[in-house]
């Protein structure tokens, strides 16, 4: 279960962290 919430966890920080990264990169082009 804790496994479960935590893979979770990392799922929704990693699809964040590539959206921020996208935006970055966008505005810096």
């Amino acid at each position: 279960m804790f496994k479960a919430i935590k893979k979770a966890v990392q799922y929704i920080l990693n699809s964040y962290a590539k959206k921020i990264t996208f935006k970055i990169e966008i505005l810096l082009k």
